[in-house]
C-alpha cells in the first residue's frame, strides 16, 4: 500500500486558472443566494472550494469597507499599482 504523499504525489497538479471579475462576482451571488453550499457551488463550476471561499470572503470585506485599504476594490488596487 502506497503512501498518502506518494498517492497526492502522482496526481497531476490542477493549472492554475484565473477569471473575470464579472464571473467572480456571479460566484458570490450564486454563494449569497443560499440555495446550496459553497462547496457545491464549486463543485458545479469545477472551482475549488477554498478558491470559492476567498472570492466570498473578499466580496465580504469590500462590501464592508474592510481591510488594509478600505472603500477601495481590488480592480481598483490593481489600477493604482499598475499606474505607479
Amino acid at each position: 500500500m502506497r503512501s498518502k504523499k506518494a498517492r497526492i504525489a502522482e496526481k497531476e497538479r490542477r493549472a492554475r486558472r484565473s477569471f473575470t471579475d464579472d464571473v467572480g462576482r456571479d460566484v458570490v451571488r450564486l454563494c449569497q443566494a443560499g440555495d446550496e453550499r459553497i462547496s457545491e457551488v464549486a463543485s458545479g463550476l469545477d472551482l475549488t472550494g477554498s478558491a470559492v471561499r476567498n472570492r466570498v470572503k473578499k466580496a465580504e470585506q469590500e462590501a464592508q469597507g474592510g481591510g488594509a485599504q478600505a472603500g477601495v476594490t481590488t480592480s481598483e488596487r490593481g489600477t493604482a499599482a499598475a499606474s505607479t
